[in-house]
């Protein structure tokens, strides 16, 4: 079942199909949504989708997030750039929130900063534990944003950072004004969205900026249209490069004012800049699905770029998967696209299958750890 979304930006109920971002069910979770461009003022948005308590069922059962373990090299410049915003803003000893911190990465960064005032949470039930073992960071707890403000010292923050969330949100608008209704004016926000004005279909992976999480895309322009109808001015903006992405992130630092401002103008360039990505990814998806044999197989993955690929797999490619091995212990014993999910020792169980590697960003380095474990035949769509 999906629902029809209001514009999240200027609740406008008028909106334009641009594509469908067919999905496949993770079990009983259809998690397909058609992409909108509102009509009154441009931004670009999931308009149709599954309904919201489906995300939190998402979320709680499915989350990897707080099983990470290493600090990737993208957190590491988005690190970098985040304490170099703040650098000559606050001292090294005012409180910091993470709204949204997973297991403390990007805190633990600003802790090898200098920082020493640091507060985090997340709904994801380890991330505390994590954030301690991993990092010795011992302000992260559990909670999400409506009721952060119970956990952590939300009101006296002199910087809250919302860091990689507000693309993942079903209503950013009514979460992000129950935050600022415990910020104080003055407050600091650093936010942190992919940057839909540097998508570019001919790099990353195709359709890569379509996650099955990510149901609105920010530009420059429309982060701070939604910034200032909250009450919250504009200070400074940079971009990072994300590693394997078509796009960059937009890391954008803001002041609470307390005074909401008016709906934002129309915008013609991000419903362009999403056309053009959209048409230059369906070009290269179509090469890569030309690799893909008619015969049983096993897709190595269970992510977004899984579930978008396989419903394409049977009808364009004449591919049966048999099962999909993902070393995500919270997919293991679930199914995507009726097949089930496994972990990847069982390949070991199928040797004279083939294992379809499905991932861009990771591709390579799959293969190579595939090719050293299982005599399987390998097939690469990139």
């Amino acid at each position: 079942m999906s629902v029809v979304r209001a514009c999240p930006l200027c609740r406008s109920r008028g909106s334009k199909l641009l594509f469908t971002n067919a999905m496949a069910a993770l079990d009983a979770l259809d998690m397909s949504y058609a992409v909108h461009e509102c009509a009154e003022c441009g931004f670009v948005f999931a308009g149709e989708l599954p309904p919201e308590p489906d995300y939190s069922r998402y979320y709680a059962r499915y989350s990897k997030y707080d099983h990470s373990s290493v600090v990737s090299v993208v957190d590491a410049a988005r690190g970098e750039a985040a304490a170099a915003l703040i650098e000559n803003v606050v001292a090294r000893d005012a409180p910091v929130v993470d709204v949204g911190c997973g297991s403390g990465t990007l805190l633990s960064l600003l802790k090898r900063a200098g920082y020493t005032n640091l507060h985090g949470v997340d709904p994801a039930p380890n991330a505390g534990k994590l954030a301690n073992e991993l990092f010795g960071l011992t302000g992260v707890r559990r909670g999400s944003m409506a009721d952060c403000h119970e956990v952590v010292p939300i009101a006296e923050a002199s910087v809250v950072m919302v860091m990689a969330v507000l693309e993942h949100l079903w209503d950013p608008q009514r979460d992000m004004a129950g935050l600022f209704a415990r910020l104080r004016p003055g407050t600091h926000l650093m936010v942190d969205v992919p940057a839909l004005e540097t998508f570019d279909g001919e790099r990353g992976e195709p359709f890569g900026e379509l996650s099955l999480e990510h149901i609105q895309y920010f530009s420059r322009d429309s982060l701070d249209a939604l910034m200032a109808t909250l009450g919250a001015a504009p200070l400074s903006h940079r971009y990072v490069e994300c590693g394997g992405m078509s796009g960059r992130a937009l890391l954008a630092l803001y002041q609470v004012t307390g005074k909401p401002g008016s709906v934002p103008r129309r915008s013609e360039n991000d419903a362009a800049t999403m056309r053009r990505y959209l048409e230059v990814c369906g070009g290269r998806l179509d090469k890569a699905l030309a690799r893909v044999p008619a015969r049983e197989m096993i897709v190595y993955g269970a992510g977004s770029h899984t579930a978008r690929l396989l419903p394409q797999l049977g009808p364009r490619c004449g591919a049966q998967v048999r099962l999909l091995a993902d070393a995500n212990p919270n997919l293991q014993g679930s199914r995507m696209g009726g097949s089930p999910i496994v972990a990847p020792a069982e390949i070991a169980k199928h040797p004279r299958l083939p294992v379809l590697v499905s991932s861009f960003r990771f591709q390579d380095e799959i293969e190579k750890q595939l090719a050293q474990r299982y005599p399987n035949e390998l097939i690469k769509l990139y």
